[in-house]
């Protein structure tokens, strides 16, 4: 049985939730980012980053699934970042994409 608290992720599903502290902004993704949904993930990036705000910070610790869209979403994002004051920082966690991130340099 599902509570109302508990929120069901369906394989595919993105939940990025946005909010700002001062002068940071966060996402924290919560599901799986793949083909369908990197394009929603490279929006909220975009967003961030026509704000004024001095930090972003993508946290991913929730998300149980990336893709090679994914990764490219968050190639262009650090390379964009690195000529933007390096504002963006990502929050990986401990899971299965942590690992992969680690694996393919992306950390």
């Amino acid at each position: 049985m599902i509570t109302q608290d508990e929120t069901v992720y369906l394989p595919g599903d993105l939940q990025i939730v946005e909010g700002r502290v001062g002068e940071t902004v966060t996402l924290a993704a919560y599901g799986e980012i793949d083909m369908a949904n990197a394009p929603e993930l490279e929006a909220a990036l975009l967003r961030a980053e026509e704000s004024d705000a001095a930090q972003i910070i993508l946290d991913l610790s929730a998300v149980t699934f990336i893709d090679s869209c994914g990764l490219r979403v968050l190639l262009v994002a650090e390379r964009r970042s690195a000529t933007d004051g390096k504002r963006l920082g990502i929050r990986l966690g401990d899971g299965r994409v942590a690992r992969m991130m680690k694996f393919t340099a992306i950390d």
